[in-house]
């Protein structure tokens, strides 16, 4: 075999067929722990679609003792609900790919409890102008002196009070690296 021949077996991106085969079995473990199927149940899914696996071929292919046919590789890819290509990709690639969505769905949680604060805080304004209105009448000198506080209270956590807050906290943490 010459070197035309190697190249010819290699994949589109140069590599050499039993680095892609390894990338596959390392990703598909990956993937599957990620999701968290046993490999009983991949085998079962596979068989269902009329691929003979069982347990033991899914542990064979992911410890790199079996490779994995395009047919087999496509449907499991379409078992696991990822791109085909996604159980081809390289150790650094899958690492950064990975730390990029991390950041995604970080940042999508501190969204989501950002707006779920602003929500609560919301409902409490809510519920303490409601309350300032029903005890505005009272004729106890408690009450009067505790809606005082409440109206301070509220002057000094609006919602752009509390951005500024966050703000700050913020500065005070990044300086803080």
């Amino acid at each position: 075999m010459d070197d035309r021949d190697d190249q010819a077996l290699a994949g589109e991106d140069g590599t050499p067929p039993e680095q892609s085969e390894e990338w596959f079995a390392a990703n598909l473990r990956a993937v599957r722990e990620s999701k968290g199927l046993s490999q009983t149940w991949l085998a079962d899914e596979m068989s269902g679609r009329g691929w003979p696996w069982r347990q033991q071929t899914v542990a064979r292919i992911e410890n790199g003792q079996r490779t994995v046919r395009l047919g087999e590789a496509k449907t499991v890819a379409d078992i696991l609900r990822v791109p085909l290509d996604r159980l081809t990709w390289s150790g650094p690639e899958v690492t950064a790919t990975t730390m990029v969505h991390n950041t995604i769905g970080n940042l999508r949680l501190s969204w989501s409890r950002v707006a779920d604060a602003v929500a609560e805080l919301r409902a409490a304004q809510f519920s303490a102008d409601r309350t300032l209105k029903e005890s505005h009448d009272s004729p106890y000198q408690r009450v009067q002196d505790a809606r005082r506080g409440l109206e301070e209270e509220m002057a000094d956590a609006g919602l752009d009070d509390a951005i500024a807050e966050g703000e700050a906290r913020w500065r005070k943490m990044k300086a803080g690296d």
